[in-house]
């Protein structure tokens, strides 16, 4: 099976841009239904009506923002790596408000510049397989530090019933068999395309769960390799 990562990214390239409009509306109808009241307020079931679209309405648009970096084919608009860096952590705090998870944004030395865009789509990536593995609730802490040659990308999620599925497990391998492929879901399908991009980078995305409520996810990058150039073949 081949997966060609440049096609899926432009695929949900256009899904985020077409759903970009519909949803900016949405957030002008609730503004134009608050400016509309004369500044008086809106009575009753009205206001907490309107006021419940628009907290679902920003709780959208912060989540589609976070998708289109780490699983769409261009950035966040930045020009460097550096403010690709800090676009991928205001859109990560943004992605992780108001839920179970917080965020330690930790990067060290010169290491974060160095970072291309693609390394930081697939931190993004590790980021949602960290906050899944915390059903209830916790932290995560991203580090970044420069290797020999590289660079090293980490998650660690700490928290109560921390967990790594083995389906999860079973689809970072760099080489998952049929089976394992065909059981593909919703669920599992974001370690895939992680453990996808880290092999387009000549990385491995590997996993650690000890037991006591800690859940691991590491790559190591090559800097010889800054970009999706070729097919990834998974099987």
């Amino acid at each position: 099976m081949v997966i060609d990562l440049k096609v899926a990214q432009l695929l949900i390239s256009r899904l985020c841009h077409d759903l970009v409009g519909p949803l900016g509306a949405v957030n002008a109808g609730v503004e134009l239904i608050a400016e509309e009241s004369g500044g008086g307020g809106l009575n009753g079931h009205l206001e907490e009506t309107v006021g419940l679209i628009g907290s679902s309405a920003g709780v959208a648009a912060a989540r589609l923002s976070f998708f289109r970096l780490a699983f769409g084919a261009g950035g966040s608009g930045g020009v460097n790596p550096d403010a690709h860096i800090k676009d991928a952590e205001i859109l990560t705090r943004d992605f992780l408000a108001g839920g179970r998870v917080t965020l330690d944004w930790e990067f060290s030395g010169v290491a974060s510049p160095e970072i291309p865009l693609a390394g930081v789509k697939l931190l993004l990536n590790m980021v949602i397989l960290g906050a899944e593995a915390l059903p209830r609730g916790g932290g995560l802490t991203l580090t970044a530090a420069g290797q020999d040659a590289g660079y090293r990308l980490e998650v660690l999620a700490v928290g109560d019933g921390a967990r790594l599925g083995g389906d999860i497990q079973a689809v970072l391998v760099a080489d998952p068999d049929e089976k394992t492929l065909k059981s593909l879901d919703a669920r599992t399908v974001v370690a895939y395309f992680a453990a996808a991009q880290a092999q387009a980078l000549g990385a491995v995305l590997e996993a650690e769960a000890d037991g006591h409520g800690r859940v691991g996810f590491q790559a190591l990058v090559s800097e010889t390799w800054n970009s999706y150039t070729q097919p990834v073949e998974r099987s």
